[in-house]
């Protein structure tokens, strides 16, 4: 708003009134009233029109410090937003990670049961061929026993 000049006071200073000047002094005061009614209307004209420019900066004002404070919760949005694109990614990275280590885990769980699976049969195994051996120790001892059982019998008479 541009600037205005300083208002200068003016002194009013009363006329004096002549015996045949009462028309022209009422008309002058008349004229005088609409001045000063119409000097009133544009004061308070400029006063509105200055309470709505006062208004109107307080708005734009407030429309700024809005904008920043939009501003600054849109970067902490995004901030918001990368923090949250990152853990995802690390999730998904701790996720694929263990998925490797689920299937090493699995491969060595399924080496460990074939291989278990083999020393049960070879201990099976081996039990039957020490079972068989056992057998036959036990059918030569048997055979051994029968015929030192034999050969005292045959001694004793012998000697009788």
């Amino acid at each position: 708003m541009p600037a205005r000049p300083p208002r200068t006071i003016r002194r009013r200073v009363p006329r004096r009134q002549t015996p045949g000047s009462r028309w022209s002094s009422d008309s002058t005061r008349q004229r005088s009233d609409s001045t000063r009614q119409r000097k009133a209307a544009e004061r308070q004209y400029e006063a509105a029109e200055r309470q709505l420019e006062n208004q109107v900066q307080r708005l734009n004002q407030k429309l700024r410090t809005m904008e920043e404070i939009q501003g600054l919760a849109d970067q902490q949005l995004l901030k918001a937003e990368e923090e949250r694109e990152r853990l995802l990614a690390e999730l998904h990275q701790l996720e694929a990670e263990r998925d490797v280590q689920d299937s090493r885990a699995r491969h060595r769980l399924s080496g460990l049961d074939q291989e278990l699976r083999e020393l049960k049969r070879d201990v099976a195994s081996s039990d039957k061929m020490a079972a068989a051996e056992l057998s036959v120790t036990k059918e030569q001892l048997r055979s051994l026993h029968r015929t030192a059982v034999q050969i005292n019998r045959e001694r004793t008479e012998v000697r009788q």
